[in-house]
């Protein structure tokens, strides 16, 4: 029978046998520890393999310190520190914690939170979000959502890419600078198309409208006015003149010839003397003459009546004598009116000549001559009856002019209502937002269908921009949901995903295979198409698995294929059985059909 040796032992953790309890070369054994201990040449005990060449065992528990090599493929170190050591020198692999501190860098990509700054150069992308300042002088940063509290300083670079402005706080782009220009210019002559060349043809008069009016103000109106000087003739003549009435009326030719000459005449009316006289008569020799009193009293033989007779006859040829006087008065006042009314006139025509040589009234097409038939003056001016339009000649062409109107009293012109195509609205009573095609009349806008309104649903069908400034977010959402299409389906094969249906998509039945993703942004619609280069688009996809696990195996955008960037920088290999795996990617247009794609899988159970 076998014989069986037992050497000192004990069950107790942590005991170790003292000199008294051994000899030299005596072994004893912790049971309990699995800890072997013996008493060397100097009475010392000690444990076996303290500082052994090589150790071959299995878990090894030390609350000392271990020096020198350790392999281990399992170890689990629970305190103190590593000094002086390399951890993954020859294999790297992840390591994790929740402080970890570096004293010349770190090297390889870093997968989570990190607190604190960092000092040096990032290779690589960073995924989250970054607070402080970043300062590269190099190479291109992507961002989403930028948001900048404090100045930015191109140092001479160009901004690019800017979208059309829209709001009255976005940048405006060189295009956007040039087609407003452009319109305010439209279709006017060299001569005519900047603000000094329209000054310069109007005198660089401030006041033109004033200045013609009161030029206007100055002249006699064809319908008649009060002169407040004198018209000077001179060898003219003052035509079509009416029959005076008023005293101060000049008088014509017609007039002046009704009256009875200093040389005599025959008289078409009679006189009515009153009690005034006719002297200076000669004795009657027709039977028509006018009887003198000497006839009558040589007639008759009365001295007496003849005396008085001859008296009467006097003063009767007396008052004759002064009204012929006042006639042939009256006649030269009527001359010399004449002369000075001819003068007026003709000053008047020489004024409204001047006038008529630079206003041409108006006309239903452009005159190549003046109202005179001669050569047209720079800075005519005629109303254009087709168009509406007032029109000044520039020396070679006619050319639109646009007044500035200081104000204009729609109540009072206007009748009805005001057509779309005159500037007006088409309708009589509005109210609320309105609505107009541009020809039709304006009618009242449907809040969420015409227009945003807060409080009312809308549905947006095109792409809107929240741009934002440099110092307010483009969007601040409280409460927002994203769209998740969730679906009994089983992954395999390839899986189109339509980004532009919704941004999580969730297979419930359990993979039955490796498949294949390939996002577009829908049917009938690629990706390339919905993204601008330097958009991006981030999608998550829940894939439900078995007690078999499979993984996505190949991404494509559009149908062509693409090497992700995985999170960790290794593509998965295997699914997660009896759980739910979920991807996650981010889609980065960088050029035409260019897309970056970085991508991420996640374990839930």
């Amino acid at each position: 029978m076998p014989s069986t040796i037992i050497i000192k032992n004990s069950s107790t953790a942590a005991a170790v046998p003292s000199a008294a309890n051994l000899v030299q070369g005596e072994l004893a054994v912790n049971v309990t520890d699995k800890r072997l201990f013996t008493e060397n040449a100097s009475a010392t005990v000690v444990e076996l393999g303290t500082n052994p060449s090589s150790v071959t065992t299995g878990n090894i528990t030390s609350s000392g310190t271990i020096t020198g090599a350790v392999t281990s493929s399992n170890a689990t170190i629970t305190g103190g520190t590593i000094n002086g050591t390399t951890v993954g020198a020859t294999t790297a692999t992840t390591v994790r914690g929740t402080t970890i501190t570096a004293t010349t860098g770190f090297t390889g990509d870093l997968t989570g939170n990190v607190t604190g700054n960092v000092t040096g150069n990032l290779t690589g992308n960073v995924t989250g979000n970054v607070t402080g300042n970043v300062t590269a002088s190099s190479g291109t940063t992507t961002l989403n959502n930028l948001v900048i509290n404090g100045t930015v300083d191109f140092n001479a670079a160009r901004l690019t890419d800017i979208g059309t402005p829209s709001a009255s706080t976005d940048a405006a782009t060189k295009g956007y600078v040039d087609t407003q220009v452009s319109n305010l210019v439209a279709s006017a002559p060299a001569a005519l198309d900047t603000l000094n060349e329209l000054a310069a043809a109007l005198g660089n008069d401030a006041s033109f409208s004033t200045t013609v009016t009161n030029s206007l103000a100055g002249k006699l109106s064809l319908s008649g006015g009060t002169m407040t000087g004198a018209i000077a003739m001179g060898t003219n003549k003052i035509t079509g003149l009416g029959t005076p009435t008023s005293n101060t009326d000049a008088a014509t030719k017609a007039y002046a010839d009704l009256m009875l000459p200093l040389t005599g005449g025959t008289m078409s009316g009679a006189i009515a003397m009153g009690t005034n006289k006719i002297t200076g008569a000669g004795d009657p020799t027709n039977a028509q003459d006018v009887a003198t009193k000497n006839y009558i009293d040589t007639l008759f033989g009365s001295t007496t009546a003849a005396a008085a007779s001859a008296a009467a006859a006097a003063t009767s040829a007396s008052n004759a004598s002064t009204s012929a006087s006042n006639a042939a008065t009256s006649a030269s006042n009527a001359a010399s009116s004449a002369s000075s009314a001819s003068s007026a006139a003709t000053s008047a025509a020489n004024s409204y000549d001047a006038f008529d040589d630079r206003y041409l009234g108006q006309k239903s097409s452009d005159p190549s001559v003046d109202n005179d038939g001669n050569a047209l003056l720079t800075g005519a001016l005629y109303f254009n009856t087709s168009d509406n339009a007032m029109k000044v000649y520039t020396g070679s062409a006619w050319a639109n002019v646009a007044p500035t109107a200081t104000s204009i009293n729609l109540a009072t012109q206007t009748t009805g209502t005001l057509a779309v195509g005159s500037g007006g609205t088409g309708a009589t009573t509005l109210t609320g937002v309105l609505k107009g095609n541009g020809t039709s009349a304006f009618t009242a806008a449907t809040a969420g269908t015409d227009f945003v309104a807060p409080g009312t649903a809308t549905t947006f069908t095109a792409t809107q921009t929240f741009s934002g400034s440099t110092s307010a977010f483009g969007v601040v959402l409280n409460d927002a949901a994203e769209v998740a299409t969730v679906s009994a389906t089983a992954a395999t094969g390839t899986i189109n995903y339509d980004i532009t249906t919704q941004s999580v998509l969730y297979y419930t039945s359990n993979a039955s295979a490796n498949w294949t993703v390939n996002f577009r942004a829908s049917s009938g619609t690629s990706l390339n198409t919905a993204l601008s280069t330097g958009q991006s688009v981030t999608v998550a996809f829940l894939v439900t698995q078995g007690s078999t696990a499979y993984y996505n195996s190949a991404v494509q955008v559009d149908g062509s294929s693409v090497t992700p960037k995985w999170q960790g920088g290794t593509a998965p290999a295997a699914g997660n059985a009896s759980g739910i795996d979920v991807y996650v990617y981010t889609i980065i247009k960088t050029a035409s059909a260019t897309f970056t794609v970085l991508a991420s899988q996640t374990q839930f159970k």
